[in-house]
């Protein structure tokens, strides 16, 4: 997977402009246990690639020159009678997590992938924040940002995720086809924030902690026990996986993410003093 082809996919969140279209189409199937086949599919009209464009200081047929070098497919395809330029990538058999870092770096968070269980939310302030640490292109980026020149409820957005597993789905906001194996969402407004998860178990029950809160200060040493432990797919401290009772020991400022199965998910910022 090209990092071009998904800083590319960020800047739609940074460039949606009134009048501009684009689609983005993402492709996850189970292979195994640890290992996914990943699809990543992005594509501009020729309005929103020319900003782009003008934003990077090049031009329209530098940027497919160059993606198409990258490895990414070119072409074009109508949607609702627009014309998209689009550019895809895939890799196959990936680990599951370098899935989710993909996924992070395409404008995603909250990011959770196991052979069981998928979650990311889509958030285009996440997205377009992302912009400012992009090189080459932040300083235009911060200029277009406080200027608030974008509009992300004026423009033709379609968004679609598909993930396929190897049990059935069980626990999901998604719609389910291929004999519950797979499920999909599609995203049409550009400006709201939505939640994506898929799970083969189905339970009511919420893994949290309630050893650390929000905002709070807590001497080291201190250990994260979580409730439910039953219904818990990942718990993450400072983008790191770690096992429930884990005892946080270094100084600073820590976040914390806990993954539930039934599609819940925790996140809490604590300091280590």
């Amino acid at each position: 997977m090209k990092h071009l082809l998904l800083t590319l996919c960020v800047c739609i969140f940074g460039l949606m402009m009134t009048g501009c279209a684009s689609e983005t189409t993402t492709t996850i199937k189970v292979k195994s246990a640890t290992k996914a086949d990943f699809s990543l599919q992005v594509g501009y009209d020729d309005e929103l690639l020319s900003a782009i464009a003008s934003m990077g200081d090049t031009t329209t047929e530098e940027i497919i020159k160059e993606l198409k070098a990258s490895g990414a497919v070119y072409a074009k395809k109508t949607i609702n009678g627009i014309t998209y330029h689009t550019f895809t990538a895939s890799a196959k058999n990936a680990k599951m997590t370098d899935i989710e870092k993909m996924l992070e770096e395409a404008g995603y968070s909250n990011v959770c992938f196991t052979k069981d269980f998928f979650y990311a939310t889509f958030d285009p302030d996440n997205a377009a924040n992302n912009l400012s640490s992009i090189a080459g292109l932040s300083s235009k980026a911060a200029e277009l940002q406080a200027n608030d020149n974008y509009d992300l409820s004026n423009i033709q957005f379609f968004m679609k995720t598909s993930v396929t597993m190897k049990s059935k789905i069980k626990t999901t906001n998604g719609k389910l086809s291929n004999k519950s194996k797979t499920v999909k969402w599609t995203i049409k407004d550009a400006s709201k924030k939505k939640n994506l998860y898929a799970s083969t178990a189905k339970t009511t029950k919420t893994a949290k902690t309630t050893a650390v809160k929000n905002n709070k200060s807590y001497k080291a040493g201190k250990k994260i026990t979580v409730s439910n432990s039953k219904s818990l797919v990942k718990m993450k401290l400072d983008g790191k996986a770690v096992k429930k009772n884990t005892v946080v020991k270094k100084k600073g400022t820590h976040t914390l993410t806990i993954w539930s199965k039934n599609g819940k998910v925790q996140n809490v910022t604590f300091t280590i003093k």
